[in-house]
């Protein structure tokens, strides 16, 4: 992250924030939905607020089953007047079935501008009541009743939302705040909130307080003693707020479930798990069956009513056909202690005490390439794992704690760290025994820190990604969507691409990743008639042959990443679930033309290739034209082949007012290597502010490189 770090600073040096946008049929940004839960079984109607206008909203796409939106009409003729132009607040309807599954859900709202950027509501099982009035001391406290979910904002520096209850006799009470996750997918919310909660009683003595639970989220749990009224404050743990700092607050007595202990089973077999967290008898526990056809990977499970009540949140179960093999009771913290395992196996351990070390040793030979893999916080368990693996005589081969989850060069979005280990296609120096060891890099440990340990030789697979998560198309428009494959475990070769799931009037052109490249683009198009309004959420899908491993085929789906908008002109990039393709009624851009569509290249050849633009009426604004996807450093696409540069200096990339012409004069280096044609978007971006873009394109352009 250092080099976003120094852009950052830089263009904050140079007052980048002042850029004034030049875009003006920009899509919807949602900044806050609010109330932001839904009950299960009711319906409620959320303001949601964005910045850039809505211009006609229409339809509501939402993940998972069980709930719908529908954007209300206007109250007044002068809403509607102002919706249909640029109003920034909507009404939207959210409904959810009884036995809709609790949780987050991400939504978006398709506009006669394009699909907006994705917001972010709650689904809860209580009573929905919102903040009022001025609630910031204990002597103004705002009335509860629980079981109840309180939908309020810290929307103000030094906001402190206090809320009062009573306790009549003995109970158990659970504090669940969403907060800095109703915001992490926000596209213009740029700082994001530190919630905490406090608890007090009549005295204003704490009882309890929590900061970080899930996240930057509190979650407290507390057995109240005796009667009385008792006191809940929610705030910024710097005392820091602002107006889109939502949150959904649930209190109540239900069974709350953490994690399933083991998390792990096998398709087509069952395991008895005992279950942990909140508000749960002592021999909680649930059956874990999948059947035979189950795919692998982490499901979601509702462990059903405990003690009468429904249980909450959903519990994560990975399902996995690796021979399961669980650790011993006996001592396995030193190396010459450490429990024999045959590969492949997957290992359900515990961290049973702090300073506890696991060790399993196992057999090898020399040039074995092998893969070792924990899963651990995505099962809901604490432990920030730290993989070793020794040799015979306890020295440290090779140590990985925080696992990025894909290789090849970082940039601002790949920086990713996720808290589980891996240490991927390892080879063994020699012939002999080894110890791959597990611990908690802060040496804690107990009942709730178990993990999954995968070791088996190495598995070629696929990581893919696309940029970004949506695509605008007008009629007769075209737009790119970049793809970029990350090879895991020694894959190589090709990488094939297809499309699923594009709306009515919108078709698609795929390339593909050369053996020696990791980005190809997929073109898309609407129709001269395609019918503005309509979306779909499309999946791109990768197809590459494992030579080494009897020519498997090898798929992977990719994962939609939505840009964020951040101060300063750095590109941050947040995985989601849905790639939304939609027509709007009109763009800045009719058309994107090149003069040649077929370029057959020479080592130390310039070609300059004519770019014509077909401007909507009354636009004037800048456009940019360019070959490569990318932003400051940071390149997000590249589909030139190898060796192919574009020569800035001598293109004209920058059309200003009226003009409609301009170049791009492509060098090939005198080294470059002769290569296949390779789907290559010339495009034309218009700013929206300093960071985020609208990108056209035209037809596919074929470059390829022909020996001299």
């Amino acid at each position: 992250m250092r080099r976003c770090f120094l852009v950052l600073m830089l263009s904050l040096i140079v007052g980048s924030s002042a850029v004034p946008v030049s875009a003006k049929t920009f899509y919807p940004m949602i900044a806050r939905t609010s109330p932001a839960a839904v009950q299960a079984g009711a319906s409620m109607d959320c303001e949601v607020v964005a910045e850039h206008g809505w211009y006609g909203p229409t339809k509501v796409l939402i993940t998972g089953s069980g709930v719908t939106g529908e954007v209300l009409p206007p109250k007044t003729k002068a809403d509607e007047s102002a919706t249909k132009s640029r109003g920034e607040t909507i009404t939207i309807r959210f409904t959810a079935v009884s036995d809709a599954l609790p949780g987050l859900r991400d939504f978006r709202v398709m506009t006669a501008r394009g699909p907006s950027t994705l917001g972010q509501i709650v689904v809860v099982r209580s009573p929905i009541l919102r903040e009022e009035g001025v609630n910031n001391s204990i002597d103004k406290a705002q009335a509860v009743s629980a079981p109840v979910t309180i939908c309020g904002a810290i929307e103000s520096n030094e906001d402190v939302d206090v809320f009062k209850f009573q306790i009549a006799e003995p109970k158990s009470l659970v504090f669940h705040l969403h907060g800095q996750r109703l915001l992490q997918k926000l596209g213009p919310v740029a700082y994001h909130s530190d919630p905490m909660l406090m608890l007090r009683n009549s005295a204003g003595t704490v009882l309890a307080s929590n900061d970080n639970f899930f996240g930057s989220d509190p979650l407290l749990s507390y057995r109240f003693e005796k009667p009385g009224d008792y006191f809940l404050e929610v705030r910024d743990v710097r005392y820091a707020g602002y107006r889109d700092w939502t949150y959904s607050l649930e209190i109540h007595d239900r069974p709350l479930v953490l994690q399933a202990l083991p998390a792990v089973v096998a398709p087509g077999s069952s395991v008895t798990a005992k279950l942990a967290g909140f508000n749960l008898p002592t021999d909680a526990s649930f059956n874990l069956q999948f059947p035979n056809d189950t795919p692998t990977g982490i499901h979601w499970v509702d462990v059903g009513r405990i003690n009468g009540q429904p249980s909450e949140p959903l519990v994560p179960v990975l399902v996995t056909k690796m021979p399961l093999v669980a650790e011993l009771p006996a001592n396995n913290d030193a190396p010459e202690k450490a429990q024999a395992i045959s590969l492949p196996a997957g290992i359900t351990g515990v961290l049973e005490s702090p300073d506890d070390v696991d060790g399993f040793a196992f057999e090898a030979k020399k040039g074995d390439r092998l893969t070792f893999k924990i899963l651990a916080q995505v099962l809901g368990s604490p432990v920030d794992a730290n993989l070793r693996i020794l040799n015979d005589k306890g020295d440290v081969l090779i140590e990985n704690d925080d696992a990025s989850d894909k290789t090849g060069n970082a940039d601002c979005r790949n920086e990713v760290l996720f808290p589980d280990s891996r240490i991927a296609d390892w080879t063994v120096p020699q012939d002999g025994r080894f110890v791959v060891e597990v611990r908690d890099t802060h040496l804690r440990g107990g009942e709730r820190f178990t993990y999954f340990l995968e070791a088996r030789p190495r598995s070629p697979g696929l990581h893919l990604e696309i940029d970004t998560d949506k695509t605008i198309l007008a009629p007769g428009t075209s737009s790119p969507a970049f793809v970029r494959v990350f090879r895991e475990e020694g894959l190589t070769g090709q990488v094939r691409l297809s499309v699923d799931g594009l709306p009515p009037g919108v078709t698609a052109v795929c390339g593909e990743v050369p053996a020696d490249g990791q980005d190809a683009c997929i073109f898309l198009t609407a129709a001269e008639n395609a019918p503005p309004g309509i979306c779909a959420n499309l999946r791109v899908i990768a197809e590459a042959i494992d030579a080494e491993n009897n020519g498997n085929k090898i798929t992977a789906v990719a994962v939609p990443y939505q840009e964020l908008r951040r101060d300063g002109g750095a590109r941050y990039m947040t995985p989601v679930e849905m790639h939304t393709v939609g027509v709007a009624d009109v763009l800045d851009l009719k058309r994107v033309r090149a003069n040649e569509t077929k370029l057959a290249l020479k080592p130390g050849e310039k070609r300059t290739v004519q770019v014509t633009l077909e401007r909507s009426a009354g636009f004037t604004e800048p456009v940019t034209l360019t070959a490569i996807h990318s932003q400051h450093v940071w390149v997000f696409g590249r589909c030139l082949p190898a060796g192919v540069t574009v020569e800035e200096n001598e293109s004209k990339l920058r059309l200003t007012g009226n003009d409609v012409q301009g170049t791009i004069v492509l060098n090939v280096a005198k080294d470059a290597k002769p290569s296949p044609p390779r789907l290559t978007p010339l495009m034309a971006n218009v700013a929206i502010n300093f960071s985020l873009k609208m990108i056209y394109t035209g037809d596919p352009v074929e470059v390829s490189i022909v020996a001299p």
